[in-house]
């Protein structure tokens, strides 16, 4: 819902959410945008009568307490720039907020958990992935930064790396645990993510992760406390934090729907590795996501070996991808290897695909 502002300048009234628009009561001529809730338009006085606390946004647009958990967007329902919402009481559905433009400070790095929780400063929001926040695999890992360096932002799930079920993203706005975050990988796990531990950040239009200079006292480690002060220095209000676990033997396929599934922007799945697959091309390829079909473009290896061969149309003459590997190669991914289908595929078309695949050693 926003307020349209006319040719001439002056604001129109607020527009009805279309959901609520065949029972929404005729707008009165005395609503004031300014004072009155934005939303449903009560009064401040009627707002008080009914127990409730009327929240004034930085623009000066107001807000009442039963509308506030309502609302989807963590944003003024006016699209004011740069304003958000405050921070968020326990019955407000936060893990279903949608991205509403603002730039984030992005921290991967090994976590240690802990029961002591720190203070958040006013306004600003951590999201972590899991309901104990428990650290996540490399595979997960690289399910967000993929996404926030085609999108910008943070995805609101991330499928487990077992294929079972998924993590939402839940931000806290008040406290969070005061983790022990470490940005030494001891376990190698810059090799299976494809980026180094730090901090990033990420800004709406230009869909990567840029990296931000940490203070030097950091490499030692740091904690969440810490983390959050360091955000709002730079004036960041969004922290994602993506506290790290291990790396994991993984075959990821990305691809698009095609316009056919308009509402999942990030169409992947997993293949198994160790698992034996005759002909990929007769091989479903169902979105982790949204379980509907996609065209896969990439196929990414990471800590395994495999063989991945194809026949030449119309001869039938075989071939090995990655290009420059031969049919009697086991190619080892200790970094990720991707291959384009559509690249590194011969133009005059394909048979037939096949791949073998054997997690590491150290993974089985």
């Amino acid at each position: 819902m926003h307020c349209a502002t006319n040719l001439l300048g002056c604001r129109d009234k607020p527009a009805v959410p279309e959901h609520d628009a065949e029972h929404a009561p005729e707008l009165p001529d005395e609503v004031d945008t300014w004072m009155d809730c934005l939303v449903c338009h009560s009064k401040s006085e009627q707002v008080v009568r009914d127990g409730l606390e009327m929240f004034t946004l930085e623009c000066k647009h107001c807000i009442c307490g039963d509308c506030l958990p309502r609302l989807q967007k963590d944003e003024c329902p006016n699209r004011c720039a740069g304003v958000r919402l405050p921070p968020r009481r326990k019955d407000v559905p936060a893990f279903q907020l949608e991205y509403s433009g603002r730039e984030a400070m992005v921290v991967i790095a090994h976590g240690r958990g802990s029961r002591a929780l720190v203070d958040l400063p006013h306004g600003m929001q951590v999201v972590t992935y899991a309901d104990n926040h428990a650290p996540l695999y490399g595979s997960e890992i690289v399910q967000v930064t993929k996404f926030m360096e085609s999108f910008g932002h943070a995805p609101k799930t991330v499928i487990r790396s077992d294929g079972r079920g998924e993590l939402e993203g839940l931000p806290d706005f008040r406290q969070v645990p005061n983790y022990t975050l470490s940005f030494q990988d001891h376990n190698g796990l810059q090799s299976y993510i494809g980026r180094s531990l730090g901090i990033y950040r990420a800004k709406a239009g230009t869909p990567s992760l840029h990296p931000v200079e940490m203070p030097p006292d950091f490499a030692e480690g740091t904690n969440t406390e810490a983390i959050a002060k360091f955000a709002a220095t730079l004036g960041f209000r969004n922290v994602v934090l993506l506290s790290c676990k291990s790396g994991d033997s993984n075959i990821r396929v990305e691809g698009s729907h095609c316009g056919y599934s308009p509402g999942c922007e990030d169409a992947f799945m997993h293949l198994i590795v160790g698992q034996r697959y005759d002909d990929l091309k007769c091989e479903p390829m169902i979105c982790a996501r949204c379980r509907e079909p996609f065209e896969p473009m990439k196929i990414t290896f990471t800590k395994c070996s495999f063989q991945f061969h194809g026949k030449v149309k119309p001869s039938g003459v075989k071939f090995a991808l990655p290009p420059n590997t031969s049919l009697q190669e086991h190619v080892t991914a200790n970094q990720p290897i991707t291959v384009d289908l559509k690249e590194d595929l011969p133009k005059s078309g394909v048979m037939s695909t096949s791949l073998i695949s054997w997690p590491r050693r150290d993974q089985c």
